[in-house]
């Protein structure tokens, strides 16, 4: 499994390298809010694992490795360390990254960078659970459709029904975060352990 994740990340190692580039440029133009800072770099981080699948695609590698002495549960295995893996260390960094600026602009609260990237990295950890047996089961194409989708939509219901609720932004800022964000971060393992099954019964059916 190890050499299925050294694989995707010195394909993808160019992207990465454009996707440091670009935090960095938006650390300094939105040093003051640290949700988009962390959303941006937990969704570089998705970009990331779709664009692995893009390659695999391309090059049609799960047909060679169905040639190999590789088991495709493994295979299955490698892209989900890949993608929570990348998730957390995006999440991380984003996190010390806000600080940072924070610190030497004087004024950001730690919290509330921490607070972006604990709810950013639970956001996108659901979306990996969606996306990654569609990425196993249909063109890489689509799956972004179906990913698009799934981002948007839940968006516009929350923010549709916060707007129609009139619920206050005080009434959010009094909300349980901690034990809400544990909550939904059990939730998530949950998930996860669900996704990587169907992903692994897709791949066992699949004609490659």
């Amino acid at each position: 499994m190890k050499g299925l994740i050294v694989k995707d990340l010195m394909v993808a190692g160019r992207q990465i390298r454009t996707a440091l580039v670009i935090v960095l440029f938006y650390a300094v133009l939105f040093w003051r809010n640290a949700a988009v800072l962390v959303g941006l770099m937990s969704l570089m981080c998705m970009e990331t694992v779709v664009s692995s699948f893009s390659y695999d695609e391309a090059s049609r590698f799960l047909s060679y490795a169905a040639a190999l002495p590789v088991a495709r549960r493994t295979i299955v295995r490698a892209k989900y360390a890949l993608g929570f893996g990348l998730l957390a260390l995006g999440a991380g960094g984003s996190a010390l990254l806000t600080m940072l600026v924070g610190v030497l602009a004087g004024g950001l609260a730690s919290l509330e960078a921490l607070g972006a990237a604990a709810g950013c990295t639970l956001a996108m950890g659901f979306m990996l659970c969606l996306t990654l047996p569609l990425m196993f089961r249909l063109p890489v194409a689509r799956a972004r459709v179906f990913m698009t989708l799934a981002m948007i939509v839940p968006t516009l219901l929350i923010v549709t029904l916060m707007q129609v609720a009139d619920v206050p932004l005080a009434a959010l800022e009094r909300a349980p975060w901690p034990p809400l964000l544990a909550g939904l971060a059990a939730l998530l393992v949950v998930c996860a352990a669900a996704s990587y099954r169907i992903a692994v019964r897709l791949v066992q059916h699949r004609d490659l």
